[in-house]
């Protein structure tokens, strides 16, 4: 058949060549079939070359398809191991899980009690075991849950649910959060100063300073309630104002130990966080507690707090130098069912030097007045070297001195400190001003 068409072109390409020219003589013609059977050749050489280039490359695709098929059948017949993309895709059900512990020992030179009348002097103590559990329930919403067993007398352990709460970042009604707003319900430690926010294995000392116990409790106070936190307009790119707004129950912190859970108290805070240059920044914030000091409700209290943290990380070489310098004071005004309102104050004042990659050095200095008679104050001043051998792991070694009290059982304490703290688990982030 090719022959015909060949045969046909030829002849189709003569007779119009003849019937477009002056008849010519016989070598003329014989010439130009010539050059037309030459372009004729040339013609089907392209052509076979073009077909023989589509053969090989669908050899080549059925090929690749072949193994495709095969690579595919050699994964369905081998069960997934572990860690593998199935695998994972599973485990985006399970929550993040991470377990903190926290083992202190602590020898002191006279004998020490705690509230409940319990020696805790001179002795070695798992102080704490939190379990954190953390996952998005949905695109609105992210859960957490930590479990705490802690023992303030060695060895007599209590559980309890130190916060569990679900964070909103966004009403199901509205496309956005105004004004970044973002809302926390359940419980939770409320966000009064810094520190109360801050869990024991968290701390840059071995124990919370005894201004913030006498004024918050022993490790602070966590409290059922509503919370929600948004952005205001600041002046300038340089600086951001963040403020805090939190419905609790009542009691639960020394200066309203009496006050019932049902006679609800309110919790408020203003940060005020400037960004100072390269590597330096800067932290201000104001607290309010306003809630009733007795069971009956017929006694106000009042708590006032001022915060600051300063941080130094320069931007190069900046994981193994910085600086902290912050403090909280505070202020309470209670009522008292006789004589004049108690109106005590107290505070710290807290240092940490990076001095390489693992090594920290740092000291604090606390003063504070008793709740109940503000002409009774206690001053102590401490100490502290901890070493991290990586992020999960950390060794402390501190002393502490009370170098004036007006409580006899406290003046001229001497106590030396032991700490280790331990983290295994999925691991959420540390406090950014802990430095690692």
């Amino acid at each position: 058949m090719r022959s015909i068409l060949v045969g046909s072109l030829l002849v189709g390409l003569v007779g119009h060549s003849l019937a477009a020219q002056e008849p010519e003589s016989p070598g003329s013609v014989e010439k130009m079939i010539q050059k037309l059977e030459e372009e004729l050749a040339e013609l089907r050489r392209s052509h076979d070359e073009k077909l023989r280039l589509l053969d090989e490359e669908r050899r080549k695709d059925r090929e690749s398809l072949l193994d495709e098929i095969d690579a595919l059948e050699e994964r369905l017949s081998t069960p997934p191991a572990t860690g593998s993309p199935l695998v994972q895709r599973l485990n985006v059900f399970n929550p993040s899980i991470t377990v903190f512990g926290n083992f202190l020992g602590r020898f002191d030179d006279e004998k020490v009690f705690n509230d409940r009348g319990d020696r805790v002097d001179d002795r070695f103590a798992l102080r704490e075991v939190e379990i954190d559990f953390r996952a998005a329930i949905d695109p609105w919403a992210d859960g957490v849950i930590i479990a705490s067993y802690e023992a303030e007398t060695p060895g007599d352990y209590q559980a309890t649910i130190e916060e569990g709460y679900v964070v909103l970042k966004r009403l199901p009604v509205l496309d956005s959060s105004p004004l970044g707003l973002k809302l926390e319900v359940g419980r939770f430690r409320p966000d009064f100063g810094r520190t109360n926010r801050i869990h024991l294995h968290d701390l840059p000392f071995p124990t919370y300073p005894p201004a913030f116990r006498t004024f918050l409790g022993e490790e602070g106070f966590s409290q059922d309630g509503v919370s929600g936190q948004f952005f205001l307009p600041t002046p300038g790119e340089d600086n951001t104002l963040e403020a805090t707004l939190q419905w609790i129950n009542g009691g639960d912190l020394p200066v309203a130990a009496g006050n019932a859970s049902n006679d609800p108290a309110l919790v408020g805070r203003l940060g005020w966080f400037f960004d100072l240059g390269e590597g330096h920044d800067l932290e201000l914030g104001t607290s309010i507690y306003q809630g009733r000091f007795n069971r009956g409700g017929g006694l106000d209290t009042a708590l006032y707090g001022l915060d600051f943290l300063y941080r130094w990380r320069p931007y190069q070489a900046g994981q193994w130098s910085s600086f902290l310098l912050g403090g909280e004071l505070y202020s309470a005004a209670i009522e008292q069912e006789q004589g004049a309102d108690s109106t005590p104050r107290g505070g710290f004042v807290h240092s940490q030097l990076q001095l390489d990659k693992n090594l920290y050095v740092g000291g604090r200095y606390d003063y504070a007045q008793e709740l109940e008679n503000d002409h009774l104050a206690t001053q102590t001043a401490g100490a502290y070297v901890t070493y991290y051998t990586t992020e999960f792991l950390r060794f402390r070694l501190g002393y502490e001195r009370v170098f004036q009290s007006d409580l006899a059982r406290n003046e001229d304490l001497d106590t030396l400190f032991f700490e280790l703290n331990f983290i295994f688990g999925s691991h959420p982030v540390e406090p950014y001003w802990v430095n690692r």
